[in-house]
């Protein structure tokens, strides 16, 4: 067998490897990397993030990722009101349920 991946024709592929694949393919910007706090000062991710929707731009940079997101009742809770519809049958009518925390991020091509 001769491995030719390192070789001068799959160039390109050696360059992807070294950009994307060992940089993991995100800028610094999308890892939000000394956006948020490094701890969380309330008991929930959802906690925070409610109370500093108007501080940060989400859309941009997501939520931080600490944990606990929710208590385990909160889980059970969201567990409990979205079952009916992912485990909802083909023909089903069942409203999907609205998320507690976040917005809706514009759609440019929908605004025409």
């Amino acid at each position: 067998m001769n491995n030719v991946a390192n070789g001068p024709k799959y160039s390109k592929l050696n360059a992807w490897r070294s950009n994307v694949i060992l940089d993991q393919g995100v800028s610094d910007d999308y890892r939000a990397r000394d956006i948020f706090p490094k701890t969380p000062p309330n008991s929930t991710v959802d906690d925070w993030v409610a109370a500093n929707d108007s501080k940060y731009d989400f859309n941009r940079y997501g939520w931080p990722a600490w944990y606990p997101t929710r208590s385990l009742a909160d889980w059970e809770k969201a567990r409990a009101l979205w079952a009916p519809y992912v485990f909802r049958g083909p023909s089903d009518k069942v409203a999907k349920p609205t998320l507690v925390h976040g917005k809706k991020k514009s759609n440019p091509k929908k605004r025409k």
